[in-house]
């Protein structure tokens, strides 16, 4: 934050639009409002309150907030924005007989998401189906740190991980080669059981 603001130091800004809040708690809101005292603060969550470090106590810090979840929406009194979606997966999805794979997921490999891609996996291969995983993190420290402090990660290899994001073109191929697109929420805690 103090480098943000070091870049950037004389101007002025009409709005500051933060994501998710992860990194910017109390103190850094308020670094940064003092260096731009004009500037609406805008939060977007695109995760629950309860998965954001000291969540409800960050509400107050903004100036608007804005969330994906209907629930936190109507519990918190915020305004309702769907998640970020891109143009090109706009396109029509003919249903076909036979995919490349039967289930595909790709997303960040935070919380409980590897143990139970390792585990669908492992029930796709004994059925005889084709899964598509993409495990990603954005660094190989991050892959060590949870290594050492994720319960979840106990099975889970540096090859299991990727560490460069996959292009938009990309996943939508994959998409359109998915019989079904698979998400694992953030907060999953069970293991996952497939049924035929």
């Amino acid at each position: 934050i103090k480098k943000i603001i070091e870049k950037n130091n004389g101007k002025q800004y009409d709005y500051v639009f933060v994501v998710k809040s992860e990194a910017a708690g109390k103190k850094e809101i308020e670094m940064l409002r003092s260096a731009y005292p004009n500037a609406q603060f805008i939060l977007y969550l695109w995760d629950s309150v309860k998965n954001v470090p000291d969540g409800e106590k960050k509400l107050a810090l903004y100036d608007r907030v804005l969330t994906f979840d209907p629930f936190d929406a109507e519990k918190y009194g915020l305004k309702l924005r769907p998640l970020f979606f891109q143009k090109e997966y706009e396109a029509e999805y003919e249903q076909k007989a036979d995919y490349r794979y039967d289930v595909a997921f790709i997303g960040t490999a935070h919380t409980s998401r590897p143990r139970i891609m390792k585990q669908l996996e492992k029930q796709c291969k004994q059925r005889g189906k084709d899964c598509f995983s993409y495990l990603f993190l954005p660094h190989p420290m991050v892959y060590l740190y949870n290594k050492l402090t994720n319960p979840d990660y106990k099975n889970v290899t540096k090859q299991d991980i990727r560490f460069d994001s996959i292009s938009p073109s990309k996943i939508k191929e994959i998409y359109k080669e998915s019989r079904c697109i698979l998400d694992v929420e953030h907060s999953a805690q069970r293991g996952l059981t497939m049924r035929t």
